[in-house]
């Protein structure tokens, strides 16, 4: 036992004085690392600026980004002057027209609410495309857009919900934003998104207080209903979910590399597999193994032809930690434990088949693209042509990616 393990790690010595196989190994974690870090990079939150006229104290100025206390006059870049467009074709439609109804005494300013809803904690995710921020005064929102610290900015009348009541909402909401943008028209589905939210509730409960099928306390009543119903599902809706391409079930998002990792790491195991048969195959024919007594000598071939898959099954762990694919440890070292060994015996297969290293070295190419297109690597190709799905099975890769 003493002189297979030695065996074992003289051999791992000599695939790693491979400057080819050593930049392999240590170039796979380090790809996936980079990938991942470009991908968390390649996410960052497009800034909005939000200004609520009708707030007062109600909602407190955030500093925004790059906000170092000294924020340039909109004077001072009259030539990067945003465009403002007319955002009233946006507004959700009331009830009956002609109704005006003056907000009640002590009713929050509905632009307050939107601004609150806004930059609260359900839309301050880390993976929400948007972040809004408070500014105290319109003309700070132009400015903020003016420097380029905000992609665009929406500034929100006192009087939006007497507007909305009227009908009459032209200029209720104001935006600004750089001519170059390009993301304000998806910011705007966002922030009516909210508006609608907030206002639909507010008809609602308008309706059945006026309609006197429910008692004075009815508006405060309907508004609890309305919540129970949106909340219950029972109303119409649109819900974004996260689904998992390999079970096919909803849940959260999950913070894994967009990049394949697993499967590249699979089939580069499966690589390794084929050429470490043919290797010992070629070993063999020259007389590596003469001088070892019969009983060891099986040992030792097994040693060194699991030397370069154990080498680099320890850079394809580290490229799946690195790309954030490894949710047990236990469970990842069970199934490199059952991979290795299945990846070795097809490589002996094929060796058992054609009985020519040279034939065998031939068709490496042929076999690693056909487990990339054929194994759930980049796409799982039995989901697009179900009559294709069988040709996955003829691969090592395709069960170890299907255990995950």
């Amino acid at each position: 036992m003493r002189r297979i393990l030695l065996w074992f790690l003289l051999c791992c010595k000599r695939y790693l004085k491979k400057p080819s196989f050593l930049l392999l190994v240590c170039l796979l974690p380090a790809v996936c690392f980079l990938i991942r870090i470009s991908e968390k990079d390649g996410l960052q939150q497009v800034n909005i600026a939000v200004c609520a006229l009708g707030s007062g104290d109600a909602a407190e100025k955030q500093p925004g980004p790059g906000d170092t206390g000294n924020r340039p006059e909109p004077g001072d870049t009259a030539e990067k002057s945003p465009e403002t467009e007319d955002a009233a074709e946006k507004q959700p439609k009331t009830g009956d027209a002609g109704e005006t109804t003056e907000a009640e005494p002590g009713e929050e300013d509905l632009g307050t609410l939107l601004v609150r809803r806004l930059v609260g904690e359900e839309l301050a995710e880390e993976d929400a495309l948007f972040h809004f921020y408070i500014c105290g005064t319109e003309e700070e929102v132009k400015a903020e857009v003016a420097a380029r610290r905000a992609e665009c900015g929406y500034v929100f009348g006192d009087d939006l919900r007497q507007r909305l009541r009227e009908h009459d909402a032209r200029q209720a909401v104001r935006v600004y934003c750089a001519p170059s943008t390009v993301l304000d028209r998806l910011a705007e589905e966002v922030i009516f998104g909210v508006l609608a939210e907030i206002y639909d509730r507010e008809l609602f409960a308008e309706y059945i207080r006026e309609s006197g099928v429910v008692p004075e306390n009815g508006r405060e009543t309907a508004g609890e209903a309305y919540d129970r119903w949106l909340s219950g599902g029972t109303v119409f809706h649109f819900e974004y979910c996260y689904l998992d391409s390999r079970t096919g079930e909803i849940g959260g998002r999950e913070d894994r590399s967009v990049f394949p990792v697993r499967g590249l790491t699979a089939v580069t195991l499966f690589l390794i597999g084929l050429c470490s048969a043919v290797v010992l195959e070629q070993d063999e024919k020259n007389g590596l193994f003469l001088r070892l007594v019969p009983g060891e000598r099986l040992g030792c071939r097994l040693a060194a032809a699991l030397a370069p898959l154990a080498c680099m099954a320890v850079s394809c762990l580290a490229a799946l930690w690195a790309g954030g694919c490894i949710e047990s440890w236990g469970r990842e070292l069970a199934a490199m434990a059952v991979y290795l060994p299945a990846v070795l015996a097809y490589g002996f297969l094929l060796q058992a088949v054609f009985r020519s290293p040279r034939a065998v070295s031939c068709m490496i190419p042929f076999l690693v693209a056909a487990a990339l297109v054929c194994c759930p690597v980049f796409l799982d190709l039995g989901r697009i042509v179900p009559e294709l799905g069988f040709l996955g099975r003829l691969f090592p890769p395709f069960y170890y990616l299907k255990a995950f």
